[in-house]
């Protein structure tokens, strides 16, 4: 639970659960902790492999980042998506399902209850597909008169951009949101940042400027989830909408916090110096 005041206290005062039934449904829907913490980890290592890759084809000179701005460096929708099994639904705990009885929800309340938290959807980890000059990263640097990415370096940065995790409902609503708040903003500044930084020799495995750029985005996302948690939790103690609404808005709160917490606590590996010599090493394999 966040040092913050308890968004679930509103719920209770309000008489709508006991705090017996308030412990048991927090420690059913806490099983989205673990899962919080792996799409936020999946996210910041992704962050910074584009960060790395970008850095990477800077030096090599396989992309010219003179005098790139925000103009050059747009967002759009996701374009790729690596295939997953079909999915299936969370079963809804049985806390959650006894609150909804207690409380006679209509057949319709519960299934927003249900549909909003316990079903599942494929959430890109990334914030959004970038695009350069008006084309989608990376595939226009193997076209045209850019020299080719070397093939594992290409499949492996693509594949960033495709990656998605399978999650409840909320957590794709909430990626959503994020993405809105700043996570995008905080994504594509970053990667200015390698595109504006001083261009140093390959082999002398300076990763100051992906670090950096990565610290960055960490501390603008992180920001824009605290901002979420706030609001949501507002709109929630304002006490309009019926159970199903609160019981979304206080969830989203609990979720914007984790983003926040795991955000800045989940760092990639290849940000560490054996990380960077190891993703060097690899880059320019075919």
């Amino acid at each position: 639970m966040s040092e913050r005041e308890d968004p679930w206290k509103e719920l209770i005062e309000s008489g709508y659960m006991s705090r017996g039934r308030y412990v048991g449904v927090v420690e059913g829907l806490r099983s989205g902790f673990d899962l919080a913490r792996h799409h936020c980890g999946a996210r910041n290592q992704a962050v910074a492999f584009v960060l790395a890759h970008l850095r990477m084809m800077q030096i090599s000179e396989l992309f010219n980042t003179a005098g790139t701005t925000a103009q050059h460096f747009l967002i759009s929708g996701a374009i790729y998506q690596m295939e997953l099994p079909s999915r299936s639904a969370i079963p809804v705990p049985k806390q959650v399902e006894d609150l909804m009885a207690q409380f006679g929800l209509s057949e319709l309340q519960k299934s927003k209850v249900r549909d909003k938290c316990f079903t599942t959807q494929d959430a890109h980890v990334l914030p959004c597909q970038l695009l350069i000059n008006g084309a989608a990263f990376p595939d226009q640097l193997n076209f045209g008169n850019s020299p080719p990415l070397p093939k594992m370096a290409f499949a492996h940065l693509r594949g960033q951009f495709g990656r998605v995790d399978r999650m409840p409902t909320i957590f794709n609503e909430t990626d959503s949101h994020a993405e809105r708040l700043g996570f995008r903003d905080a994504f594509v500044e970053a990667c200015l940042r390698i595109a504006n930084a001083p261009v140093t020799a390959r082999d002398s495995l300076d990763y100051t400027a992906v670090e950096q750029a990565y610290d960055h985005y960490v501390e603008c996302a992180a920001g824009a989830a605290d901002g979420g948690a706030d609001r949501q939790r507002a709109l929630a103690e304002k006490g309009s909408g019926d159970f199903a609404e609160r019981f979304y808005r206080v969830a989203k709160a609990e979720l914007f916090e984790l983003y926040s917490k795991f955000t800045r606590a989940e760092r990639p590996d290849v940000l560490s110096m054996q990380g960077m010599r190891n993703f060097v090493a690899a880059w320019g394999a075919d």
